[in-house]
C-alpha cells in the first residue's frame, strides 16, 4: 500500500487515435511513450464497476451480504488552455494540426486546415461592403477564418472568387499590404458525429497520468466531448474535454511527464464580440459578460456483442448558445420580434511573435427571448439569450457549421 500522496487535480493527459474502437493496448509504459498530450486540471478519471445490492443473500434481518458487480464505466474529464498555434504564419505556408488540434477534431468531427496569403497592395475593399483581394486565395475556402494583420480582426469567409475573398462583416478599413492568416478550423460534422462507420468518425485512447505512481487511468474506445470555458475578459479561455470510453483500467509503469512546449493562452483583454443582421455594418459589442455553450453531447449506442455493452457513441443532437449582457438597445428586442437572424464572431488576442489569437464564428444567430433589462447603479443593459443555427450557405458541412472555432499562429 502506497505511503505517500501527490497533487490530485493537475497532470498530464496522453491520447491516441484508434484503429479499432476499444482495442486493448498489452504494454502501457511502452505505448504511451510519445503520444499526443497536453497539460491538464481538474482531472476526472473514472474507471471501475458499479455495483447494486445483493437482496437473495440475506438469512437473517441484520445481514449485510455483499454487493453485486455489475457495468463497467470508463471515463475522462479535464480541462485545458484554448490556445493558439505554435506555429509561425507565412504566406503560401499550410496550417499543420497539433495536438489540441486532433482532440478537438475528435470531439467534432470536422477540420480544414488553411493556407496564409497576403493582401494585394491594390485592395480597396473592406471585406463585406466589398471583397477583400488577396494575392492567392488557393488555400482559403468559405467557412473558414482570417485574420487580418494590418487591422487586428478575425472574419469568418462568406464566400472566395480568386482573387476575392467575401467576408462576413466589414474589416474597420481597407488594408493595402500585410499577411491574411488563415486558421485551423475544427466545427461540427454530423456524419463524423453521428455514424460509428463514417470515415471521419474517431475514437481515442487517452490515459491520465497523475503524479503518484499509482495514479494512471487508462479509457479505450473514447468519444470525446468539448465544451468553452472561462469566457469574458480578462481571463485566458478554457476547454472542458470529456472522453466517454467503451472500456478503461487502471495502469502502472507509465513514466512521469516531463515539461514540454505549449503555445500559450491569449488572455481576452483584446476580446470583441460582433453582431451585425446584414454582415456589412461593422459593430462590435460592448459585452459586460458572454457565455457560449456549444452543445455537443455524446451517448452510448448500446449492443450486447460489443465492450461492456457500448458499441460506441454518437451524437444524438443539442443546442449551440449565447448569452451576453451589453449596453441596454431596443434593437436586441426588435431583433427578437423579426426573428432576425444575426452574424456573430467572438475574437480574443491579438497576433504577435509568440501568440495566436482565438476566434469562435457564429453565421446565423436567433433570441430566444425577449431581452431582459440588467443593470446596476452605473450599467444598464440588456440580457440576450440566442441560439445558433445552420448558415444559409450549405454547399459543404464546413459552410453548413453553425459554429466554428479557428485557431492561428503567430508571426
Amino acid at each position: 500500500m502506497a505511503s505517500t500522496t501527490a497533487p490530485a487535480r493537475v497532470g498530464e493527459i496522453r491520447f491516441n487515435g484508434e484503429a479499432a474502437a476499444g482495442e486493448a493496448i498489452a504494454t502501457p509504459s511502452s505505448y504511451w511513450s510519445g503520444k499526443k498530450k497536453v497539460y491538464a486540471w481538474d482531472c476526472v478519471p473514472m474507471v471501475g464497476k458499479l455495483s447494486e445490492e445483493d437482496p437473495s443473500l440475506r438469512t437473517n434481518l441484520f445481514e449485510s451480504p455483499p454487493n453485486i458487480l455489475t457495468g463497467k464505466q470508463a471515463s475522462l474529464g479535464f480541462k485545458c488552455h484554448l490556445h493558439g498555434l505554435a506555429q509561425t504564419a507565412a504566406a503560401g505556408i499550410a496550417i499543420t494540426q497539433d495536438d489540441l488540434g486532433y482532440l478537438l477534431k475528435a470531439a467534432l468531427g470536422g477540420q480544414h486546415l488553411g493556407t496564409t496569403t497576403s493582401v494585394d497592395p491594390t485592395n480597396t475593399g473592406l471585406g463585406s461592403t466589398s471583397a477583400l483581394r488577396c494575392l492567392n486565395t488557393g488555400g482559403l475556402y468559405a467557412g473558414g477564418a482570417v485574420y487580418v494583420v494590418a487591422t487586428n480582426e478575425c472574419r469568418r469567409i462568406v464566400s472566395v472568387s480568386s482573387p476575392n475573398i467575401t467576408l462576413d462583416m466589414d474589416l474597420s478599413s481597407a488594408p493595402t499590404s500585410g499577411l491574411v492568416i488563415a486558421a485551423e478550423t475544427t466545427y461540427p460534422d454530423d456524419a463524423a458525429l453521428a455514424d460509428l462507420s463514417d470515415a471521419a468518425h474517431v475514437t481515442v485512447a487517452a490515459l491520465f497520468r497523475g503524479y503518484h505512481t499509482e495514479d494512471q487511468w487508462q479509457v479505450r474506445g473514447g468519444a470525446v466531448e468539448v465544451e468553452l470555458a472561462n469566457l469574458g475578459a480578462p481571463k485566458p479561455g478554457q476547454l472542458q474535454f470529456t472522453i466517454n470510453g467503451m472500456d478503461g483500467e487502471k495502469v502502472s509503469g507509465v513514466a512521469a511527464g516531463t515539461p514540454f512546449t505549449q503555445q500559450a493562452p491569449a488572455p481576452q483583454i483584446n476580446s470583441g464580440f460582433y453582431y451585425t443582421t446584414v454582415g456589412t455594418t461593422r459593430r462590435y459589442l460592448d459585452t459586460k459578460s458572454i457565455d457560449i455553450k456549444l452543445g455537443i453531447k455524446r451517448e452510448a449506442y448500446p449492443s450486447p456483442a460489443a465492450q461492456q455493452g457500448i458499441a460506441g457513441h454518437g451524437y444524438m443532437g443539442g443546442r449551440t448558445t449565447v448569452e451576453f449582457e451589453a449596453p441596454l438597445d431596443d434593437a436586441f428586442h426588435d431583433d427578437y420580434e423579426a426573428m432576425t437572424a444575426i452574424i456573430a464572431g467572438y475574437q480574443f488576442g491579438r497576433v504577435s511573435s509568440t501568440l495566436g489569437p482565438i476566434f469562435i464564428s457564429l453565421p446565423a444567430l436567433y433570441h430566444d427571448k425577449d431581452p431582459e433589462r440588467v443593470g446596476g447603479q452605473s450599467f444598464t443593459g440588456s440580457k440576450c439569450s440566442m441560439h445558433a443555427d445552420n448558415s444559409a450557405t450549405t454547399t459543404s458541412d464546413l459552410t453548413l457549421a453553425r459554429f466554428a472555432i479557428h485557431r492561428f499562429p503567430h508571426t
